[in-house]
Formats: C-alpha cells, sequence, structure tokens
C-alpha cells in the first residue's frame, strides 16, 4: 500500500493574488505556475485534503473555498515522492516552456521530429480543436514514436487546433527546413484511451461551433442569389441617400437595441475546464 506523508502549509493570502496551482478531479495538483505563491511550497503530485481544517473531497468544494476571500490558507496536502516522480514523467516533456500547454491526466507528452526524406503516410482528424492521428498507412522510420489516438499538440512550437493547418504547417516545414517538430499528447491510462477510442469511432465528429441563427442565413441566401443574378447596379454607400453622391455623418443613439446574431452554445451548457488558482 503506498504510504503518503501529510504536510500543512500556511500561506498569507492578499486579495486579488494568485495562488498559481491547477488540481486535477481528484484534487492532485498537476501544475504549479513560476512566481507565485505556490511556487516552492507544492509539489507536482501533491493532493489537497484540507483547507483551514475543512476536509476537501471534489473540485467544486475546492472553487467555493478560493473563490472566498481568506486572508491565510493553511492547506493539507498528501505527498509521495514515487508518485510525484511518476507525475511528473507523465506531464513533463522537451519544449514545455515554449508552449502554453494544458497538461491533462492520463496522458503523456514527448517531441517526435518528421524528417523529408522519410514517408509520413498518416491521416487526421479533428475533434473539438484536437487533432487526432486516425490512420497510420504504413510504418517507416519517419512516424516510429507515432501511433493512432496519438493529438498533435504543437508544429514547431506553435499550438495547432485545426486539421487543415496542421497539414500545411507540417508539409511547409518539411519542404523548406526538412524537418520539423511536434508536440505529441498521448493516452496512457485506461480512461484516457478509452476517450480517444470513442473518439475515432464517432463518424460524426462535431457540429460547427459557431452557428448562425435563421435571421442571417435569410439575408445571406437573398444576397448571394442577388449577385448571381448580377443585379448589383443598384449598390449604394451604406451612408448615402441613394439620391445622389452626397453622404451623410455618423450619429450615434443613446437607445441602443441589441440583436443576437450568432450564438456559440445554442443554449448548451459548455465543457468544463481546469481552472487555475
Amino acid at each position: 500500500m503506498t504510504q503518503y506523508d501529510m504536510h500543512t502549509f500556511n500561506i498569507p493570502w492578499s486579495q486579488n493574488e494568485i495562488l498559481g496551482i491547477t488540481p486535477s478531479e481528484n484534487l492532485t495538483i498537476i501544475n504549479i505556475q513560476k512566481g507565485t505563491l505556490a511556487d516552492g511550497i507544492f509539489k507536482i503530485g501533491d493532493k489537497i485534503c484540507n483547507i483551514n481544517g475543512k476536509n476537501v473531497s471534489n473540485i467544486s468544494e475546492l472553487e467555493y473555498f478560493f473563490n472566498t476571500f481568506i486572508e491565510t490558507l493553511n492547506i493539507t496536502v498528501e505527498r509521495n515522492d514515487k508518485q510525484e516522480n511518476i507525475l511528473k514523467k507523465q506531464l513533463s516533456f522537451i519544449g514545455e516552456d515554449e508552449c502554453s500547454i494544458v497538461k491533462r491526466e492520463g496522458f503523456d507528452y514527448f517531441n517526435v521530429m518528421l524528417f523529408a526524406n522519410n514517408h509520413r503516410k498518416f491521416k487526421l482528424k479533428d475533434f473539438r480543436n484536437r487533432i487526432i492521428i486516425s490512420k497510420i498507412k504504413k510504418y517507416n522510420e519517419g512516424v516510429c514514436n507515432i501511433q493512432v489516438g496519438d493529438q498533435i499538440c504543437c508544429i514547431n512550437n506553435m499550438p495547432v487546433t485545426d486539421k487543415k493547418v496542421c497539414k500545411k504547417l507540417i508539409k511547409h516545414f518539411l519542404m523548406n527546413e526538412g524537418e520539423v517538430s511536434l508536440i505529441i499528447c498521448r493516452p496512457i491510462s485506461g480512461k484516457a484511451i478509452d476517450e480517444v477510442n470513442e473518439i475515432l469511432c464517432k463518424k460524426k465528429y462535431y457540429q460547427t461551433s459557431l452557428k448562425m441563427n435563421d435571421d442571417i442565413k435569410e439575408i445571406i441566401k437573398r444576397e448571394c442569389k442577388r449577385i448571381h443574378q448580377n443585379n448589383v447596379n443598384d449598390v449604394t454607400g451604406i451612408l448615402s441617400n441613394g439620391l445622389n453622391e452626397e453622404y451623410q455623418t455618423v450619429s450615434f443613439d443613446t437607445n441602443i437595441q441589441e440583436f443576437k446574431i450568432a450564438s456559440d452554445t445554442e443554449g448548451k451548457e459548455l465543457k468544463k475546464v481546469k481552472r487555475k488558482f
């Protein structure tokens, strides 16, 4: 059975000051921001279990404590050096300082080099701003450390979230520089592997994140029809009265009305992301 040491830290906390930790869903610290209160006090792998004498069992309770201003924080954590080293290995990789990547539990991060003199036959799928390798046609040295299910996070330290952009960047660097560096995110835990496999099995990946309202669709449809009919002779300036070439000046009305022309959520609750405290 794994043995944990209990450590309690007394931290003076001024209002609007950043503590600087990113906890996982099970309250394990997976990231510590440099130059903050937590830097030099906590370690990767510490599990928060008590704040100011009150036990914390989930991320919601932790957020409640941190959102309530307290002049002094007494935080008790469970610490195990072996678990710390394992988690650090999973969450750290060469080049992480150059890329702002939110590292996730259950995933391994590392660098891979591709070279122009090797074949690179693999297909990509995009899912919610993630670029995932869905198929490798042929094994070769150029992609020897790439597997199906790997996510491409960065190309030459540039974050990528679009499949077409990812392909263009890889092609550009291989043609012009002969090599390209990729930061790969690979699922290693059972839960992470199941998550990626479920994504790869989906036929329809996701709907467009930004949708136009029906009235905007009608306007676009009407304008496209007019353009195709070449009926563009009556187009006038936006400030013109249509009678002569004189233009009106811009005026600002204090009676402001707002019109919703697009929605990014379509009334659905957004997926929660890990919060940095």
